[in-house]
């Protein structure tokens, strides 16, 4: 059954949404095995996607401004106080803040909190 046959069988049904439906299943098949001509139409239905989209899509431009701060507030070193943090004593010659490394066990807490997504 070619593709113009398949168009008057589902007029002929009524054109209800479930022969549509079966008609764009049925092409896309046909597409994927190679039929040119079911290849055209959902290239077509790609297209009109597309341009009713592009139409119906906000128009307003989101402005995202990103903020970053230079300098470091240091108020993570409570962390030290706590136990949860440790001093990192890798090198870093071009690093003028001190730099901390979560300890194991409070990293592993932190992931077993209920509701708590696993790695």
């Amino acid at each position: 059954m070619n593709l113009r046959q398949r168009r008057v069988l589902a007029k002929r049904e009524g054109e209800g949404a479930h022969a549509r439906r079966g008609f764009a299943a049925q092409t896309y098949q046909d597409a994927v095995a190679g039929s040119r001509a079911a290849r055209r139409q959902v290239l077509k239905w790609i297209a009109s996607r597309e341009a009713w989209l592009k139409e119906h899509s906000s128009k307003r431009k989101l402005n995202i401004e990103v903020l970053a701060e230079d300098v470091d507030p240091d108020n993570a070193d409570r962390a030290l106080l706590l136990g949860i943090a440790e001093r990192d004593m890798r090198e870093y010659p071009h690093d003028r803040h001190n730099r901390l490394l979560l300890r194991p066990w409070a990293v592993q807490a932190a992931l077993s909190r209920p509701g708590g997504r696993s790695l």
